[in-house]
């Protein structure tokens, strides 16, 4: 590591770690990016500093836990809830300041983009129309749509050269997806964002359309549950689960029938009626869709494999 901002951030999150419990993890991934992910339990109720020698575009994605952030120059904190993001720029010799609260659980993923990064390059630009003074915090917003791959980043083992890897494609497609965002106006100004109660609403609303698949469900109804507009409905099923709502009810009623399948002697017709579905066709078409063959070709492999299976038992 030859940047001293690293090396000082580094020395920083030393003394975070000594104050928590869980994991508290570092690596380089390409030069002049760098990712920390933490997974923990602050210890105590208290205030961070993590000083940039350097100029540093920070990127802060939280999946648990309210932090409060700030920088040398900002004239107020910015609360960063759970499934939001945050770009933090700073000039020279500034500090992040991260206020955590005790017994709080914190799960979250920062990257520095040091000014010698190509990304540096590309965040800046945007961002100095968007600025009103350097080194202030730049903004906040809903992001349900990196959610999939923060938590694949907190899973990654710190040792392994192979998860370095993934994680440099996880970071590059946060980072891809957030500069879009940005770009897009798709900030809280938009009117498309979630809150997170929202999120937290929908990550319900999802729990029970699972609880009974065989259920019915409108549009209307399921926006009404959550409480938003069908646009907003779409865009928390596509940041949480990378489908809409349709799909992700239809994804659960196919795994479904590929249980009964496996665990039951049901026939195909009563596996398309006790799943939700009237129509044998419609079935067919989207299960062979999805898996590449027919709910009958499917059992017969089954089938097929419980034999072979069985033989083995006997030889």
């Amino acid at each position: 590591m030859n940047s001293t901002t690293n090396h000082n951030t580094l020395e920083n999150f030393k003394n975070l770690k000594r104050a928590t419990i869980g994991h508290l993890n570092h690596r380089t991934l390409f030069d002049g990016i760098y990712l920390w992910t933490a997974d923990f339990i602050s210890l105590e109720t208290k205030t961070y500093a993590l000083k940039c020698a350097q100029p540093v575009i920070a990127c802060i994605l939280t999946n648990t836990g309210s932090i409060k952030v700030a920088t040398t120059v900002s004239e107020t904190q910015l609360q960063l809830e759970p499934m939001e993001c945050t770009i933090v720029k700073t000039n020279s010799d500034d500090t992040i300041f991260l206020s955590l609260k005790e017994k709080e659980r914190y799960q979250f993923s920062m990257v520095h983009i040091h000014s010698r990064a190509l990304y540096y390059h590309h965040f800046n630009s945007f961002l100095k129309s968007e600025l009103k003074k350097e080194g202030r915090l730049f903004t906040k917003f809903p992001a349900p749509f990196i959610l999939e791959h923060n938590n694949a980043l907190l899973q990654l083992d710190n040792e392994c050269p192979r998860d370095t890897l993934l994680a440099a494609g996880h970071v590059s497609l946060c980072l891809g997806k957030i500069l879009d965002e940005l770009q897009n106006n798709q900030s809280a100004s938009r009117g498309n964002d979630l809150h997170f109660k929202e999120v937290e609403k929908i990550k319900s609303l999802a729990v029970k359309i699972r609880a009974d698949i065989s259920k019915e469900y409108t549009i209307e109804e399921l926006c009404q549950y959550v409480g938003v507009s069908p646009i907003k409905l779409q865009y928390g099923f596509k940041g949480l689960f990378n489908c809409t709502a349709g799909q992700y009810i239809l994804s659960l009623r196919l795994e479904e029938a590929v249980r009964l399948m496996r665990s039951t002697n049901l026939t195909i017709s009563e596996i398309v009626y006790s799943i939700g579905l009237n129509s044998r066709s419609y079935f067919s078409r989207i299960f062979r869709r999805k898996y590449a063959c027919t709910p009958t070709q499917f059992r017969t492999k089954l089938k097929g494999k419980t034999g072979t299976e069985t033989t083995k038992i006997r030889a």
